[in-house]
């Protein structure tokens, strides 16, 4: 029966107050309201947590951490953020397998020239004593001599390969360890000794502060201070070189100051990109292979430092290049 028809009740006609069924739909809803909000509020957070996991990991890949990996809940997909974790894990593992395969590929190949160009370098150096014995012989003839010049700049060419082939194998081997999650192999170093050492191969001058002890890669801190200091002395040929040391805090702080032109503000960021020459006096007619101070920055990022290249401490003209590093490197792992 429709809601106007009589109802009887003890004998009597009564008849249903309007609304009253409508109300009772409405307090229904009113009770769920709440037991609603509170299940979407607990979903929403849930994806929201899940939404910045996502965007937090896919920040550090693209930081270059190939190596990391989304984390699931489950090794199954549940829904549509779960598929797009895995996905970025499968783009992840995919790129960092290609770059993993490029890196092991140029080692292997700068391992392989060494040979080769060591092979040359003896074949030079011997028609070079020729050439030398034939001079001092007197035979001062046009070709000789110009044999004389055409094997020392060959000699020279040789060197720069060499040394081109030595920076990409420590750079690929650097590149590998860090790609595997692996720390550089450290040990106490006596920095005034390293520095002195470096520091005679051109003549620079040396200036240690305190007792300026270091755990670190001694090849590579050796490799790193060489080629600043190779650096230096092509843009100054003539001028004073300095190399420093000192302590601020739980860092080490090295310097490398020359004479030369400078390094244009312009200029301070892309000259650790590799193969970066600058079309000014600091590289024009230098030589240089383009490397040197790129690999400076990933051997200092190896053991969690930083370089830059500023003006001289003292406002005169010159370059210079500060290198930070941890006293004392975290353990591995």
């Amino acid at each position: 029966p429709d809601s106007g028809d009589p109802r009887l009740a003890g004998g009597l006609a009564v008849m249903p107050r309007p609304g009253v069924r409508l109300s009772i739909p409405l307090v229904a809803l009113a009770l769920m309201l709440p037991v609603l909000g509170a299940g979407a509020w607990v979903l929403s957070r849930s994806l929201t947590r899940r939404l910045a996991r996502i965007e937090t990991s896919a920040g550090r890949i693209a930081r270059g951490d190939l190596h990391h990996r989304i984390a699931l809940d489950s090794a199954i997909p549940r829904d549509e953020l779960d598929q797009l974790a895995t996905a970025f894990n499968e783009m992840a593992h995919k790129v960092e397998a290609l770059l993993q395969g490029q890196r092991t590929l140029l080692a292997n190949v700068s391992h392989e020239l060494r040979t080769p160009i060591a092979r040359m370098k003896v074949l030079v150096e011997i028609l070079q004593e020729r050439v030398t014995m034939l001079l001092d012989r007197g035979d001062a003839s046009r070709p000789v001599q110009r044999l004389d010049v055409g094997l020392r700049d060959l000699g020279r060419d040789i060197e720069e390969i060499e040394t081109l082939i030595g920076d990409l194998l420590t750079s690929g081997r650097l590149e590998l360890r860090h790609g595997a999650g692996g720390a550089v192999r450290t040990e106490p170093l006596d920095m005034t000794a390293l520095l002195q050492r470096v520091a005679a191969k051109v003549d620079a001058q040396v200036e240690v502060s305190g007792d300026p002890s270091l755990e670190a890669d001694g090849l590579l801190l050796e490799r790193l201070l060489s080629n600043l200091l190779a650096n230096a002395r092509r843009a100054c040929p003539e001028g004073t070189l300095t190399i420093s040391a000192r302590v601020e805090g739980e860092r080490l702080v090295l310097a490398v100051e020359d004479e030369g032109p400078g390094v244009e503000p312009a200029h301070r960021e892309s000259i650790f990109e590799p193969f970066t020459r600058l079309d000014d006096a600091r590289d024009r007619d230098r030589g240089g292979v383009g490397l040197g101070l790129y690999l400076c920055r990933q051997i200092c990022q190896s053991h969690g430092g930083t370089i830059e290249a500023t003006d001289r401490a003292d406002g005169r003209r010159g370059a210079r290049f500060e290198v930070r590093l941890p006293l004392r490197q975290p353990p591995a792992g």
